[in-house]
């Protein structure tokens, strides 16, 4: 499980630093990019914070929590198909983080944790880790994850987290590669069912607040899969509204390099 656990943050590094040479040739991070140190110590340390403490903390502790409660039921579940077992951790993993993204534009106090997210005058590949530590510690896919590590081969949740990943990286990127999909008229109906299955740079994209505290925002699942968006669309109107009251209220200010990842209270 450990080379595992070391091949997926070499893969999704890789990921990140490929879609990162693609955006500097577009001059994302010329002389003309909006980023300030802050933003680019706010991405980093967030990458690195989720990627080396939280997520293999999170995975340690659900483990040894269920090992000391139910230690038989160990790889429980290793002996289902390999669809089966992707679809468990997937479908599961997808509607919680839907539900927690959404609440997190709905709920104040969480809105507090995720506002670190859009602060960012530009997308690129690192602006989907831009969260402060308690939005990821309190993340409740990360903790399904660390308990599907009890009950099946860590090599489905590797592929999971491989996908998923290149998708969000992918989504969040400057790399616009849904373009064509809506330039081209016949392509439409095909921008319709791939940004209804997966996250897009258009799906993603969100213009914050400027000096006249205007923003669009839109809000979809970053997630593998789309359904709970699918399902739960007519609520988005609701989400956009609180969304532009919490920016109302003046929480979505600047936060200046570290004292984003401190309790945000």
């Amino acid at each position: 499980m450990e080379n595992f656990k070391t091949l997926e943050i070499i893969i999704i590094s890789s990921i990140i630093i490929g879609f990162g040479i693609l955006e500097s040739f577009t001059g994302l991070y010329g002389r003309n990019s909006l980023r300030t140190k802050d933003d680019w110590l706010n991405e980093i340390v967030s990458f690195f914070q989720l990627a080396l403490l939280i997520k293999p903390v999170i995975l340690f502790l659900a483990v040894l929590i269920l090992n000391y409660f139910i230690p038989h039921h160990y790889q429980a579940l290793s002996h289902l198909s390999f669809w089966a077992l992707f679809l468990i951790v997937s479908i599961p993993d997808d509607f919680s983080q839907y539900w927690w993204h959404r609440k997190s534009h709905e709920w104040p106090w969480l809105w507090k944790w995720h506002r670190p997210h859009h602060t960012t005058k530009e997308m690129g590949v690192l602006t989907s880790y831009r969260n402060a530590m308690l939005y990821y510690l309190f993340m409740p896919n990360i903790w399904w994850l660390g308990i599907m590590t009890f009950f099946i081969p860590y090599q489905i949740i590797f592929l999971q987290l491989i996908i998923k990943q290149f998708i969000i990286i992918g989504a969040h990127s400057d790399i616009k590669w849904d373009r064509v999909l809506y330039k081209y008229k016949i392509l439409n109906p095909l921008a319709w069912v791939i940004e209804h299955t997966i996250s897009t740079p258009s799906t993603q994209l969100c213009t914050m607040v400027n000096q006249m505290k205007m923003a669009l925002v839109i809000i979809m699942a970053i997630s593998v899969i789309c359904i709970s968006f699918g399902i739960f669309f007519l609520g988005q109107q609701k989400l956009r509204a609180n969304t532009l009251k919490f920016m109302d209220w003046k929480m979505i200010q600047k936060i200046p390099g570290l004292l984003t990842y401190i309790i945000l209270l």
